[in-house]
Formats: structure tokens, sequence, C-alpha cells
């Protein structure tokens, strides 16, 4: 069982969900298929994925009776990285110990929840051009970007920056913060970016705008959007 309700060691949103940037508290339940009683039992996780950090690895159960199943009383506890792909599986090992036996498990995995914001679409406002709301030279742009998430954790906290190597053109606000967009939402920045454009820039050109875009819980990543003059 995934705990993740801010209770005890875990950090989360209490979903039952292992999200990234979250502190799990998982609780293993384990049978005994043996004829005796599994006594003193207690287990060891372990991970070989760099996108986790066990910070409790030990756990027990203690008394197994046999055919008889068991949660242990205290749960192993991991962290989960803010950088974690969306839907990575997360491979576990348990090697359980008692006093008169050993086993190992390598079937135990879970699947990891993460954000994957990028560029949906954009509006722009031609400020005091000819109002055709399209970008032409000479012109100074508010530029208004919707993000979509395409992952399956929502992100909140989220801002976004653009800059633009192009010759013909002068980002003067770069900077956004955006609403809090759900799994498979999206959401419109909360004020626009401004842009110019030089009155030598040919009609037809096309200009190409980075975004670093961030989020709670150490969450980046990076789009483009691709505009087009005239």
């Amino acid at each position: 069982r995934v705990d993740d309700d801010n209770v005890g060691a875990s950090q989360g949103d209490g979903d039952g969900l292992v999200d990234f940037s979250e502190t799990i508290e998982l609780y293993v339940r384990v049978k005994n298929f043996g004829d005796s009683a599994a006594h003193s039992s207690y287990g060891i996780l372990s991970s070989d994925k760099p996108t986790i950090s066990i910070i409790g690895d030990s756990a027990y159960w203690g008394e197994i009776p046999s055919h008889d199943t068991a949660t242990c009383h205290t749960p192993f506890v991991f962290s989960v990285s803010g950088d974690i792909p969306d839907q990575m599986v997360i491979p576990f090992l348990l090697d359980v110990y008692a006093t008169n036996g050993s086993w190992s498990f390598d079937d135990i995995s879970l699947t990891a929840h993460a954000p994957v914001l990028v560029y949906d679409h954009k509006q722009t406002d031609d400020l005091g051009g000819n109002e055709n709301n399209k970008p032409d030279p000479g012109e100074t742009c508010d530029m208004n970007v919707t993000l979509r998430n395409d992952g399956s954790a929502g992100e909140d906290l989220i801002s976004a920056q653009i800059s633009c190597n192009d010759p013909y053109v002068t980002v003067s606000a770069p900077s956004a913060s955006y609403p809090d967009i759900p799994a498979g939402g999206t959401g419109t920045s909360l004020t626009a970016y401004r842009f110019s454009i030089s009155g030598s820039c040919p009609m037809g050109h096309h200009v190409l705008f980075a975004m670093q875009i961030s989020g709670a819980g150490s969450y980046s990543a990076v789009d483009t959007i691709d505009v087009l003059i005239g």
C-alpha cells in the first residue's frame, strides 16, 4: 500500500499514487505459503533506480503463521525525484529474513506519475499595430501562451520564461505565471509576454522562441514557440 498522506514520514497529496517529488511510505503485505510459521521476520528493500532514494530500507513483520498473511508494522520509506519521467516503472528488490529462512522477491514494481508540460498554442495582440492580431514588422506584440499537461500528474506553481536570439526581435516581458494545470488539462499564461519586431524584418520570417518551464517540486521542461511574421 502506497501512503502519501503527509502523516508520519510521507509527504504528498494523499492520492495513493507514487508522484514526482513525493516521499512515500510503502506498506508491504506478504504471505507465508509454508507449513511452519516464519519467526521474527523482517525485510530489506532496495532499488537500482537513481530517480528514487530509499530513506527507510527495513520493515518488520514479526511472526507470520503458516498459510497466513501479514503487513509490515512500520513502512519502508523512499523519496521520488522531481525530475522522474512520467509513467516510469520503478523496480524493487525485497529480501525477507526470518530465524528459520530467507527469501528474495524481484517482481515488485511501482509506476511513477509526473507532469509533462508542453507548448499548446498562442494568441497574439499587435498593440497599436494594424489590429490583425498577427505580428508584423515594426509592431510590438503581446503573446498569451497556453500550456498542455500530457502527463499523469497535475502541476502547480507554474511559470515560464521565453528568450529569443533572432536579430529582428526584442523581448521586453519574458516571464509569465500559469494557473494549476491538471493531468490532461491546459492553462493559459496569467499575464502576456511582450516582444517587438524590427521594421526591417522580412514578411514571412519565422521567429523561434525558446521556453523554459518550471513548477513545484523542482519540475522543469523546455519547449519552443514558432511565430510567423506577417
